[in-house]
């Protein structure tokens, strides 16, 4: 989409936006998360927080901070998004799809990292594995994420420092 289209989204993108209000504690993160949609919509090359900082005309540390500290409730934001998806688009020819997806890494220090089977490489490489629940209508028009989670590999259940370390809670195994 280029920046007409989506300014000409922009009372229909606000009223969806707000129904995630009470899933953030301050006005500024709310903003933030307007400001990183329309960026995940713009024509861009890269859809990384710089450009698409840069596109909307702010500081890319401002995204980089909504992303890493800024403080929301994301379950909430995860449930809220389930719920609409349920309110507004259920229908009997509806199907959840569970699939899991390898990110190839560098490295051993990104939580859930391991050697490990990589569909996206199609071999055993150093990646996490995510595990996905996509939700897709039979005509295909909408096909939505609703959760993913990543794998927890054994050797990283079985690290207690390594898990630590990573901030990965003990009641996750």
């Amino acid at each position: 989409m280029n920046v007409e289209q989506i300014v000409s989204l922009g009372p229909e993108l606000a009223t969806y936006l707000d129904e995630f209000a009470d899933c953030f504690g301050r006005s500024e993160p709310r903003g933030h998360l307007a400001t990183y949609i329309r960026g995940q919509m713009l024509d861009l090359d890269r859809k990384s927080v710089e450009p698409i900082a840069l596109a909307n005309g702010v500081a890319p540390r401002t995204l980089q901070e909504f992303l890493g500290t800024d403080v929301w409730d994301d379950p909430a934001v995860r449930d809220r998004l389930q719920q609409i998806v349920a309110r507004d688009h259920l229908a009997v020819d509806t199907i959840g799809i569970v699939d899991d997806s390898g990110h190839k890494k560098d490295g051993n220090e990104t939580a859930c990292v391991s050697r490990q089977y990589c569909g996206r490489s199609g071999k055993i490489d150093n990646c996490v594995v995510t595990v996905n629940l996509t939700f897709a209508s039979f005509e295909t028009r909408l096909r939505i994420m609703l959760d993913s989670v990543p794998y927890l590999p054994q050797s990283w259940d079985e690290d207690p420092l390594r898990r630590q370390k990573a901030g990965i809670p003990d009641e996750v195994t």
